[in-house]
């Protein structure tokens, strides 16, 4: 998974500005300068916009894009493997997992280890900042056109397709151009699961006494 979309992820997701100053809205002013780990941290651009601000932690089960975040962030410490069973020695004041990386997590009932996991490893009244694809926003999804941008004279092609009623998956190409009439193409497929948002805000509150 994201072993050819690494290559060139950075260049097609750029959406920060909403996210960076949501996430800092959300972090109590008591929980600032401490210890900030994201799951499924990809690349590092989250990541690196608090790297004078916290000791960073990142974990994806990605290497190829882990590569990409130790280049940006090489002062972190990363660790490569599927986050759900990740049990850190470490205690942190802030947690992550954004862009629907929970979404990849393929298995419902793994969701609810990995949620108890998070909350074992925050300290008393640390955040857990959270998104989630649920089945009814993935099946919108599903009715929208392939989103097929031109990038660097290259073209990204994204579309996503409904498997069964709680599986999906983007089948996901780049056409990189080779000369002015040969376009090759790379693919992959990355596969989602999940639930209606009743379920997950259940399940949130099995393992974290608030959820908002």
């Amino acid at each position: 998974m994201y072993s050819m979309y690494a290559k060139y992820y950075d260049k097609l997701n750029k959406d920060y500005e909403y996210w960076i100053p949501f996430i800092k809205s959300q972090i109590p002013n008591k929980l600032t300068n401490k210890n900030m780990i994201e799951f499924g941290c990809g690349t590092g651009n989250v990541l690196s916009y608090f790297k004078n601000e916290y000791k960073i932690y990142g974990v994806d089960i990605s290497e190829d894009m882990l590569k990409h975040a130790k280049e940006k962030i090489p002062d972190a410490e990363l660790i490569n493997i599927d986050m759900v069973h990740y049990c850190s020695p470490n205690k942190y004041q802030i947690a992550l997992c954004l862009f629907d990386s929970i979404n990849h997590i393929l298995n419902f009932d793994d969701w609810k280890v990995f949620f108890k996991n998070v909350s074992n490893s925050l300290i008393e009244g640390g955040v857990f900042i959270l998104d989630a694809n649920t089945t009814d926003r993935l099946s919108m999804i599903t009715k929208r056109p392939a989103y097929f941008p031109e990038f660097d004279n290259n073209y990204f092609y994204m579309k996503l397709i409904q498997k069964s009623t709680s599986n999906f998956v983007f089948d996901v190409r780049v056409l990189k151009r080779i000369n002015d009439k040969i376009l090759e193409e790379e693919r992959e497929e990355i596969e989602e699961t999940t639930e209606k948002g009743a379920i997950i805000y259940a399940a949130l509150k099995e393992a974290f006494s608030v959820v908002t």
